[in-house]
C-alpha cells in the first residue's frame, strides 16, 4: 500500500510541475497569439484595403500590407502551435493522474480520496489556463475581394466615347488574401476588463463573481473537505460545494459560447465568417466537468471513510 501511495505522490507531483510550467508558457503564449493575431488583423482591415485610395494601385500598398500582415500571422501561428504543445503534453500526464488511482487502488476505499485528489488538482489548472486564455476567435472577411469596373454598358452615358474604347478602360480591382471586416478573440479575464473599463459593472462584475470567485471559492472549499476532518462535513462548506458552486453557472457560460459559436459560423450576410474555439475554451469546459466529477468522487469519499467509522 505504502509503495502505490509513492508512485501516486509521484505521479500527481510530476503533474503540478509540469502543469505549472506549461501554464507559464501558455499564458505567455497567448498573450503572444493574441497581439500578433490583433496586428495581422489590423494590417489588412476594411480601412487599409477598400477605403485606402492608395491601396487601389495595382502592386502597390495593399499588397505591402498584406506581406507585413503576413509576418504577425506567422508569429500568432507559432504562439497557437506552442500553446497546443504544451496542451498536448498536460492533458497527457493529467489522463495518467486520473488512471492511476483506478489502477492502483481500484479494490480499496480510498480510491474516491485519490480520484477527488486527482480532478481538483486537474481542475485547479484547467480553470487557471481556461480564465486567462483566448477562448474563441470570430472573424468577418472576404478572400481575394474583386471589384469590376465594367464601362462597356455605359456606351450612351458617354456618346463621345465608342463601346470598344470603353471596353479598353474596363477593368477589375483584386485585393488579394483576406480582408477583415471584422475580429475579435477574448479571455474570460480579458472580457471582464473590457466591460469594467466601458462602465458596463452590472455584466463585468456579474461574469467575474460566477466564473471566476465562485469557482475558485468551490475548488478550495473542496479541498478543505479532503485535507481536513474540521471542515469535511462543515454545513457552510457543503452548502459551498454541493449548491452554491451551481450557481457558478460555468456549464452555462459553455453552451452559450457554443451557441454563439454555431450562429456566428452559419451567418449568411453576403461576406464569409469564421468561428474558431480555442483552447481556452476547452479547459474552461473541462473544469466544468472535473468540478461535478470531483464533488461526486468528495461525497463517495466522505461516504465511504463515515461508513468504515462506523
Amino acid at each position: 500500500m505504502k509503495a502505490r501511495n509513492l508512485v501516486y505522490l509521484f505521479i500527481l507531483f510530476a503533474f503540478v510541475l509540469t502543469s505549472a510550467y506549461g501554464s507559464y508558457k501558455m499564458l505567455g503564449s497567448a498573450k503572444e497569439f493574441l497581439l500578433n493575431r490583433e496586428k495581422y488583423t489590423e494590417a489588412v482591415v476594411l480601412t487599409e484595403g477598400i477605403l485606402d485610395p492608395v491601396s487601389w494601385i495595382p502592386n502597390g500598398s495593399w499588397e505591402e500590407k498584406v506581406a507585413r500582415a503576413d509576418v504577425f500571422k506567422a508569429r500568432s501561428n507559432r504562439a497557437h502551435d506552442s500553446i497546443l504543445k504544451y496542451g498536448l503534453w498536460m492533458s497527457l500526464i493529467a489522463f495518467l493522474l486520473i488512471v492511476a488511482p483506478v489502477i492502483l487502488f481500484l479494490r480499496n476505499r480510498v480510491v474516491w480520496r485519490y480520484l477527488a485528489y486527482s480532478t481538483l488538482s486537474i481542475a485547479v489548472f484547467a480553470l487557471i489556463i481556461g480564465v486567462a486564455t483566448p477562448m474563441m476567435e470570430m472573424a468577418a472577411f472576404n478572400t481575394d475581394l474583386t471589384i469590376p469596373f465594367n464601362f462597356s454598358q455605359a456606351a450612351s452615358d458617354f456618346p463621345m466615347l465608342s463601346s470598344g474604347m470603353l471596353e479598353l478602360i474596363s477593368f477589375d480591382v483584386t485585393f488579394e488574401g483576406r480582408m477583415y471586416y471584422f475580429y475579435q478573440s477574448k479571455s474570460i479575464m480579458g472580457l471582464i476588463q473590457i466591460l469594467l473599463s466601458q462602465g458596463n459593472y452590472f455584466v463585468g462584475i456579474a461574469i467575474l463573481i460566477f466564473s471566476l470567485i465562485l469557482p475558485v471559492t468551490k475548488l478550495f472549499c473542496s479541498f478543505l473537505q479532503l485535507f481536513s476532518t474540521r471542515f469535511a462535513n462543515n454545513r457552510i462548506v457543503l452548502f459551498i460545494t454541493n449548491y452554491l458552486g451551481k450557481w457558478s453557472m460555468a456549464d452555462v457560460f459553455v453552451v452559450a459560447l457554443f451557441l454563439g459559436y454555431f450562429s456566428f459560423a452559419n451567418m449568411n450576410v453576403g461576406i464569409e465568417t469564421q468561428t474558431k474555439p480555442l483552447f481556452g475554451l476547452y479547459c474552461f469546459a473541462s473544469y466544468v466537468i472535473l468540478s461535478l466529477l470531483s464533488t461526486h468522487f468528495i461525497n463517495l469519499c466522505l461516504k465511504s471513510e463515515s461508513n468504515n467509522d462506523k
